[in-house]
């Protein structure tokens, strides 16, 4: 805890404290904790940065220690917000929701609880202190801590199951963005246009911005213009790895189960149709990898499908309606991506079906199978480069619009 109230109820930061001043306050003064009133201890050794803590045992809501990095970060994090002209409290007690906010800010006429999370929080907990803030008409703003930032590549990181949950979207019709923080580096990490893979792999751009660079608005919004070109070649490339990569020794459970499931189809992964393992947006609500999903839904529904047969789409979601998250799942992205509907557009583009109402398609064409696996791979690589180009005319369009 970096604040407490001395005596006279006025608060105090002992980190802008010089180590003399604070051995003199802590043998002289008595401190409160802001949120219980308990007496707690001055605590400064000669690395760490000088804090407040609970006696041993402490009942307090916030009695539990946050650990260096942490206490570094969320200070450094204020100073910047107070830098840039903007009031704001640090770790700001919220009595009505039994909260404390790391720190509290105010843009505009907004409150937004800024929340540095450097350690695991599960979904509930993140759900609940999210919902509460909101109660208030707070906006809350999670960022995570470098520490838990885990590259694979230049546009790809890895992501746990917990860190997925802190995936943000501001706006209707934006890609999920997440924000991490050093403070060692004294640094902003901002991945943007967030693409999951599958299996806790993530594509997408990669902004480091130095502390002094960037502003509190850069963290709500994506960046103006996506690497489309480097996406697509990265997204080429895992699907063609997929294609022709042996299967490691060692499969976890899901992989095995398709695999069987794939076998008694009497089919085999190297020569599954191009249209399967292609991104959509609303990937990170399945708890499967787009080649799973994909083919199941395409094998199982859409091959032994009549060309020209009108049926409706919500057999498909009762088939796939276990490995959908609920959007509550992932509380900070306000309008949650349909990553099955974005799956079907993608086949209408590709004129395999059409969408003859809101919940009716109909099948344009059969599905082929690649021959051999030289087949597969250029397949592979018409489908990526057609759907590269309707993205890119897509993108153009916009720009005109917005224009």
């Amino acid at each position: 805890m970096l604040q407490a109230y001395n005596q006279a109820g006025e608060p105090v930061i002992l980190a802008y404290l010089d180590r003399s001043t604070v051995e003199t306050m802590r043998t002289q003064q008595s401190f409160y904790c802001p949120v219980c009133g308990e007496r707690v201890a001055v605590k400064a050794g000669r690395s760490k940065i000088a804090h407040f803590s609970h006696k041993p045992h402490s009942n307090c809501s916030v009695s539990k220690g946050e650990g260096e990095y942490h206490e570094k970060g969320k200070l450094q994090l204020f100073e910047w917000l107070v830098d840039q002209g903007l009031e704001a409290n640090l770790e700001k007690h919220l009595p009505e929701i039994n909260r404390r906010a790391d720190i509290l800010v105010r843009i505009g006429k907004k409150a937004v609880a800024l929340e540095f999370q450097c350690a695991a929080l599960n979904r509930k907990e993140l759900s609940e202190r999210t919902d509460d803030y909101r109660k208030l008409g707070i906006e809350p703003l999670w960022i995570l801590g470098g520490n838990r930032l885990k590259r694979t590549g230049a546009a790809q990181i890895r992501m746990t199951s917990v860190d997925q949950s802190f995936l943000s979207c501001y706006q209707e019709n934006d890609q999920p963005l997440i924000n991490f923080f050093c403070p060692n580096s004294r640094q902003f990490c901002l991945f943007r246009h967030v693409q999951s893979s599958g299996n806790g792999r993530f594509h997408g751009d990669l902004h480091f911005l130095s502390l002094n660079k960037c502003r509190i608005l850069y963290l709500f919004h994506p960046s103006s213009k996506q690497d489309t070109a480097s996406f697509w070649y990265n997204w080429l490339k895992d699907k063609q790895m997929f294609r022709t990569k042996p299967p490691p020794n060692r499969q976890s459970r899901q992989q095995l189960s398709w695999s069987k499931w794939l076998y008694q189809k009497k089919y085999h992964q190297s020569l599954l149709p191009s249209l399967i393992h292609l991104p959509v947006t609303g990937q990170y609500r399945m708890k499967t990898p787009p080649w799973n999903w994909q083919s199941r839904l395409c094998l199982d529904f859409l091959v032994p499908l009549p060309v020209q047969r009108v049926v409706p789409i919500k057999p498909i979601y009762r088939l796939l309606h276990d490995v959908m998250m609920p959007p509550s799942d992932f509380p900070l992205i306000k309008c949650s991506a349909d990553p099955v509907r974005e799956y079907l557009e993608l086949l209408e583009k590709l004129e395999i079906i059409s969408f003859v109402n809101e919940q009716e398609i109909q099948k344009q064409i059969p599905i082929k199978f690649p021959e051999n696996v030289e087949q597969a791979l250029h397949d592979d690589r018409m489908i990526i480069q057609f759907l590269k180009l309707k993205n890119n005319l897509t993108s153009q369009a916009s720009t005109r619009m917005i224009e």
